[in-house]
């Protein structure tokens, strides 16, 4: 028999025992973390179909400014080869507007894959929030205990 002078009270009848309890606060946990993981997954999935995307158009920048530097090196051997001729001109406006291309291509890419994080932010704050959430649980079944 308890001691009331010890601060324990008997426990009613009609209040629920603690392992149903705890059972339920198992099971909402474990549907939680599994509920958490998938939206993780479905946020990694997410941000990495953006980040090959984006890694694909640094590629093809890249690529554009290579052409515009082949180019480049095309003027400087016809400009040198013939000094004074008509068509280093020519050659010097092109590689110029391919590198132009590129390098624009590529900063905006660049820029673009910097604002696509690996993190899951959703994920992130959901589990803060339900980390959150479960120590008002804990707290508030401490309370209930003491009573």
């Amino acid at each position: 028999m308890p001691d009331h002078r010890s601060g324990e009270r008997p426990r009613d009848a009609d209040e629920p025992s603690l392992t149903p309890l705890f059972r339920r606060l198992g099971d909402d946990l474990r549907r939680l973390v599994r509920q958490e993981i998938d939206l993780a997954r479905t946020e990694l999935r997410a941000n990495a179909q953006a980040l090959s995307r984006n890694a694909l158009l640094l590629c093809a920048g890249l690529a554009v400014g290579l052409l515009g530097l082949v180019v480049l090196f095309a003027f400087l051997l016809v400009g040198l080869g013939a000094l004074l001729g008509n068509y280093w001109l020519s050659a010097l406006l092109l590689g110029g507007l391919f590198f132009v291309v590129g390098a624009g291509i590529v900063l905006r890419s660049r820029l673009a894959l910097r604002r696509t994080g690996v993190m899951p932010a959703l994920a992130r704050r959901s589990l803060e929030e339900d980390a959150a959430w479960l120590r008002r649980e804990v707290q508030e079944l401490e309370r209930d205990l003491r009573r």
